[in-house]
C-alpha cells in the first residue's frame, strides 16, 4: 500500500488502495475484531494499533488531497480530516458492524460492503464529472 504517486490520485487509484487495505485487514482480521478490549489488555498493542490507524488516516488525507487537487474532489480543507477520520473508521469497523446485523455475512462480502461504504463518503464530495462514476462503483460493490 502507497500514497500516490506525485502527489496525483484518480478514483481508480484510490479504490485500488482501498482494496488492498480491505485484503491486509481480512488477513489480521484477529486483531481488529476487539481492539478494545486488546488494547486495554496490552498497552503495547494500543500504542501499535494507534500508530496503524493515524498512518490510515495520513494515507488517505494524501489520497483526498490529490483527487481534489485533480478536481475530482470538491472538499474544503476544514472537511478533509473528518472526512478521512469516517473513511478509516469505516475501513476498520465496518465487517464488525456487518458481523453484528447479519451473522451470516462472508467476509469477501463485508469487505465489499466496506469499499460502498467508503465511496459513498467520498460522494457528496464529487463533481459533476465524477459523481457518475463513484454511483458505478458503489452499485459495482453493493
Amino acid at each position: 500500500m502507497r500514497p500516490p504517486a506525485e502527489n496525483h490520485a484518480t478514483i481508480a487509484d484510490f479504490l485500488a488502495f482501498v482494496h488492498l487495505l480491505l485484503e491486509v485487514l481480512a488477513a489480521y482480521r484477529f486483531l481488529f475484531r476487539d481492539m478494545a478490549t486488546l488494547a486495554d489488555a496490552y498497552p503495547k498493542t494500543r500504542h501499535a494499533l494507534r500508530g496503524f490507524s493515524n498512518a490510515l488516516t495520513a494515507a488517505m488525507q494524501l489520497y483526498v488531497e490529490a483527487m481534489r487537487r485533480d478536481e475530482q474532489l470538491h472538499i474544503g480543507d476544514a472537511e478533509v480530516p473528518l472526512l478521512c477520520r469516517s473513511l478509516v473508521i469505516v475501513a476498520l469497523y465496518s465487517e464488525r458492524y456487518d458481523e453484528v446485523c447479519d451473522p451470516s455475512t462472508t467476509a469477501d462480502r463485508a469487505a465489499l460492503r466496506a469499499a460502498s461504504g467508503i465511496l459513498g463518503l467520498l460522494v457528496p464530495y464529487a463533481t459533476k464529472d465524477t459523481r457518475p462514476v463513484f454511483a458505478e462503483l458503489i452499485a459495482f460493490h453493493d
